[in-house]
């Protein structure tokens, strides 16, 4: 009698029952995802991020297109709350064709900003 076929048998049995395992968490895996990024909307675009900017350490200010009406909400790790409502005709326009209302954005912008108040404070002394 030889202890190898007991060993190739056990090995064999093994590697079956890890292949079996593994493809039940693909199977599993599979079905959670296809099952739901359905229900996050089906495909249809009704919930859009329009801009987003933080103000402190896990908390933002969102601007966010929902079913045409634009919401501004606050959002933090517990809690998101309605701040009001853009009922702003022109601003509501701008926003949906895609055009940003002019503003102060990017750092260069921002420095220039603040050396000239500098400049200003400092002349004015």
């Amino acid at each position: 009698m030889s202890i190898y076929p007991d060993l190739i048998s056990s090995t064999v049995q093994m590697i079956l029952a890890l292949l079996i395992v593994l493809a039940g968490l693909l199977a599993i895996f599979y079905f959670i995802r296809r099952f739901t990024t359905n229900r996050a909307g089906g495909g249809q675009h009704l919930i859009r991020v329009a801009a987003s900017a933080a103000v402190g350490f896990k908390k933002y200010v969102s601007l966010v297109e929902v079913a045409g009406e634009y919401l501004v909400l606050g959002i933090s790790d517990h809690n998101i709350c309605l701040l009001s409502k853009l009922e702003d005709p022109e601003a509501i326009a701008q926003l949906s064709k895609g055009q940003p209302q002019q503003s102060v954005s990017g750092f260069a912008a921002h420095l220039q900003m603040f050396t000239s108040r500098f400049k200003e404070l400092h002349n004015g002394k």
